[in-house]
């Protein structure tokens, strides 16, 4: 055998040496492979598990986890938008029977009355209780979805309030309403905070110097507002 064919078979022996066997072949990440990675790391790293996706103390939502395990699904997608949706539909009307079960409560006693939700004010005595000067000193913020039609009656009523922010939650585009400040799309985290579950319109009211808040849900005769925002200028909302 000449010196040509020695070197040529002494290369294949190295190629076919180096070339990994499918016992051996595993996946790698960032040059180890998973046999090298601590057994408390692998769940850790694998997003078809449920600990890929808890973050902290939160465990995502069931229905969320079986989606993302099967990102490629419509299928998925469909039945866990459908679940989203049910669970709004579902939420509006416990919303509707808590206000009810409330006017009994406070009617009866069980519970103090700290939002004026049910007082029966006259139409006119109520924008008077705060003068528009003090409004001045709160921060609102009025969530809503383009397709609510609630949100929208909301709206009208109120454009005489001060420092508004119009935040829309969903991705359609941009509405805009007359007498409002210009609408910017609310953050995941404003959304994730007021309006959980999908539930609007919400108007949020902050006064910046206690640092206290409260949140009104749904289309609400204006004067609640204007009774809220005087309790937390007056300390009464904790």
């Amino acid at each position: 055998m000449n010196k040509i064919a020695v070197f040529y078979l002494f290369t294949l022996l190295l190629l076919i040496v180096s070339i990994p066997t499918d016992a051996k072949r595993v996946n790698t990440i960032e040059g180890k492979s998973k046999q090298d990675i601590p057994e408390e790391w692998k769940p850790l790293l694998n997003p078809k598990t449920n600990k890929f996706w808890k973050e902290g103390n939160h465990t995502p939502d069931e229905g969320f986890l079986l989606f993302a395990k099967n990102p490629t699904s419509i299928q998925y997608a469909k039945l866990w938008l459908l679940r989203m949706e049910t669970k709004a539909k579902v939420l509006r009307q416990m919303q509707s029977t808590v206000s009810k079960a409330q006017r009994d409560m406070i009617k009866s006693g069980l519970m103090e009355d700290r939002y004026w939700q049910f007082s029966d004010l006259k139409k006119g005595n109520v924008n008077s209780r705060v003068a528009k000067k003090e409004l001045k000193n709160l921060d609102f913020y009025f969530l809503f979805n383009s397709k609510c039609s609630h949100c929208k009656h909301l709206a009208k009523k109120l454009a005489g309030f001060p420092n508004l922010r119009v935040l829309q939650v969903d991705e359609n585009n941009i509405l805009n309403f007359k007498g409002l400040s210009k609408t910017n799309r609310a953050t995941k985290e404003t959304i994730n905070s007021y309006a959980p579950d999908g539930v609007v319109p919400v108007v949020v009211i902050h006064n910046p110097k206690t640092n206290v808040l409260t949140k009104i849900i749904g289309n609400k005769p204006i004067g609640e507002y204007y009774l809220a925002a005087n309790s937390i200028l007056k300390g009464g909302i904790k």
